[in-house]
Order: C-alpha cells, then sequence, then structure tokens
C-alpha cells in the first residue's frame, strides 16, 4: 500500500542476502529504502538520519553484536527492528528479540510479506503520532483545568495557614493543642507545595530549574517510599551508573513523575518478583531512566492510552494513570521523552530519556 510521504528504511544485509534485492519491491509500495552491507555502516548512516525502521539480515548476527541493537535504540527509541534469517536459523529468534528485535521474518520469503509487515508498522506508527497529538491536546486541557484548580484553592488556603500561624504563636507549647496546630500548618504547607506543582505543570508558573543528580533523587525515592506499596512483597534491585550526569530540572517536579513511576512499577510486579532500576548515559548528551516490572505485559490498545489521564489501567486504582500522565507531562516539559517497552513473558520497562544539562548550581528545592 503506498504513502502519500515515503518511509525510510534502513535495510542491514550482505551483497547474497535476500533483502539485498528488496530495493525497488518497497519502492514500488511507497518506501525509501537505504542499503548498507555492514552494522557499522548501519550505525553511522542511522546516526546521520535515523530511519524510523530497520530490517537487518540477522544469519551472521552474534551475542556479540546485541550492542548494535542497543546503540540503534539509543540513536532512535522508538525504532522497529526487524529480523530476516533463514529456516536453519529459527532457534536465534529468542535471542534475537531479548537483543530487542521487535520482529523476525524467515526466509525465503515473497516481497508482497515483507511489505505487508511493514506497511503495517506504517499504520500502527501513524496511528500512535495521532495519539500523542491527541494525548498534547489533553494535557493542555488538563493543563488549564489545573491552573483553575489551583487558584480556588490557593486563596482559601493562605487564610487558613495565616490564622495557623497565629494560633501556633499565641498557644503555650505545654497546651495539647499547640502540636495540634503544627500538624494542620505541616499538611496544609503540603497542599500549598501541590498547589506550586499544579502551577507549574500548568505553565502559569515557572518552575525553578537546577541541577539534579538523578541517582541521589531515585535512592530518596526509595528510601522514603511507603512501606505499603505492594504491601513490601516485591524488591528492588538498582543498577545505577556511575558518575551519571545531571539534569536541568525542577527537582519537586523530576521527583513526582519518577515515583509515579516506580510506584506503577511497584504495584504492578507480583509478591516474589524484582523490580529493576537502571540509570545510563547515552554518549554524554542524555541520561536514560529504566524502571522494569515483572508485571503482565501491556498489550498494544493500552500502550497507546498509556498515558491518556481518562483512561483508567486499572479501574480499582484511577489514579495510577493520573500519575503517569503527570509524568509525561513533565518529562516533556524538560524536553525528555517517556516511552513503554513490553514483551509477553518480560513485562514493562518505563524508559524516561532526559537531555543533560550544562554548568549551573546544584537544586536544593
Amino acid at each position: 500500500m503506498p504513502t502519500d510521504k515515503k518511509t525510510k528504511i534502513l535495510l542491514v544485509s550482505g551483497e547474497e542476502s535476500q533483502l539485498a534485492s528488496a530495493g525497488p519491491s518497497l519502492k514500488d509500495a511507497g518506501f525509501e529504502a537505504w542499503h548498507c552491507h555492514s552494522l557499522y555502516s548501519a550505525l553511522l548512516a542511522q546516526r546521520s538520519d535515523p530511519r524510523p525502521i530497520v530490517v537487518v539480515d540477522a544469519n551472521r548476527i552474534e551475542a556479540k553484536d546485541q550492542e548494535f541493537f542497543s546503540i540503534v535504540r539509543e540513536i532512535s527509541p522508538d525504532v522497529y527492528v526487524l529480523a530476516v534469517l533463514s529456516g536453519r536459523q529459527h532457534e536465534k529468534m529468542p535471542t534475537l528479540l531479548e537483543m530487542g528485535v521487535d520482529a523476525c521474518l524467515s526466509e525465503p520469503y515473497f516481497p508482497a510479506e515483507l511489505i505487508s509487515i511493514l506497511t503495517k508498522e506504517v499504520a500502527r506508527s501513524e496511528r500512535y503520532i495521532r495519539r500523542e497529538d491527541q494525548l498534547e491536546d489533553q494535557l493542555r486541557g488538563l493543563a488549564r483545568f489545573a491552573n483553575g484548580v489551583a487558584h480556588q484553592v490557593n486563596n482559601p488556603l493562605s487564610v487558613i495557614s495565616g490564622w495557623l500561624q497565629v494560633l501556633i504563636s499565641d498557644t503555650p507549647v505545654e497546651d495539647p493543642l499547640h502540636n495540634t496546630y503544627v500538624l494542620l500548618q505541616k499538611e496544609a504547607e503540603r497542599i500549598e507545595k501541590t498547589v506550586r506543582d499544579l502551577l507549574a505543570f500548568s505553565g502559569q508558573a515557572a518552575p525553578n530549574r537546577a541541577l539534579v543528580d538523578v541517582n541521589a533523587l531515585l535512592d530518596e525515592i526509595l528510601t522514603t517510599m511507603d512501606s505499603h506499596e505492594n504491601n513490601g512483597k516485591s524488591t528492588v534491585a538498582k543498577h545505577f551508573a556511575a558518575e551519571l550526569p545531571p539534569v536541568l530540572a525542577n527537582k519537586s517536579q523530576l521527583k513526582e513523575a519518577c515515583r509515579h513511576l516506580v510506584s506503577h512499577a511497584r504495584r504492578s510486579t507480583p509478591a516474589g518478583k524484582q523490580v529493576r532500576i537502571k540509570t545510563d548515559s547515552q554518549r554524554g548528551e542524555k541520561i536514560e531512566i529504566r524502571v522494569h516490572d515483572s508485571g503482565p505485559a501491556l498489550t498494544r490498545s493500552v500502550q497507546e492510552r498509556l498515558f491518556d489521564p481518562f483512561h483508567a489501567i486499572d479501574q480499582s486504582d484511577p489514579s495510577d494513570s493520573v500519575g503517569l500522565c503527570v509524568s509525561y507531562g513533565i518529562v516533556r516539559g524538560l524536553g525528555g521523552h517517556l516511552v513503554v517497552q513490553s514483551k509477553e513473558g518480560k513485562g514493562n520497562t518505563f524508559v524516561m530519556t532526559l537531555p543533560v544539562a550544562g554548568p549551573t548550581k546544584a537544586s536544593d528545592s
């Protein structure tokens, strides 16, 4: 099915491969194919002009080549990778899927089979882009709503906080009511912080951004997270990159975004299973936070609406979807990306990518 705008495809194969002769058929189907004969030249081509689809002759792919797929995903997190291999190489399929390949196609194949797979992926990608545009519209609507709520709450809250300060100063410390007023004041301050976050989320208040140590921030989240999350039955394994570059962000907001992801992972992970949190640097330009749960893999339809604030993943806990939506909005506001990767039997991984910051002061917010 020809497309109005040609979709770029990177083909990686030797000259003797069936894939090497796929160019004309792909061109007739509305694709623009670029052919590379080695993994190294493919990486160079992908870095200079990232293609949304990479098709690889996997017959000569070995375990040592796993880094190729990792780098391809670093360059373009949403890339679709299709591996083509002969029938004699079927035993490689599980390994290829572990490496990060999205699907496999066996040789020999009819050109129509290859075109059908790629056309379906293009259609899925276009639906995802439209869904992202719709989500952006919903986030803008939610931001306007959050702004209205914040202003409605802020005015009476200021009056309450003011009177509590008067009561605290006028009440002797030994009076039992003094401690009650102090506790109420702390709760009022917590609400004030939520109001500030709502205003920042709505774009009505510019958040104070500074350098944030992401590894330390994640440690804080894990240390302070309520023990009742998932009844404490799941464990958390940390794999933090050494000397991770800092990011420029409002610490409170970024902490909230990460906390929602960790909280979701702990709730999704069955008892006795493990949540894995990993940080890494992508060539010193971006940092990546990966939060992996061991729960059931999310279906395609759920993934497409995962960050929709009006679509609950778990009907018994609709706040979970609101939290993921807030995380998505915060990350996008920082110039980053938030995606989910799911595989049947392998769980789900939320991947947050943020740009590395230039030098400035450290955040204490």
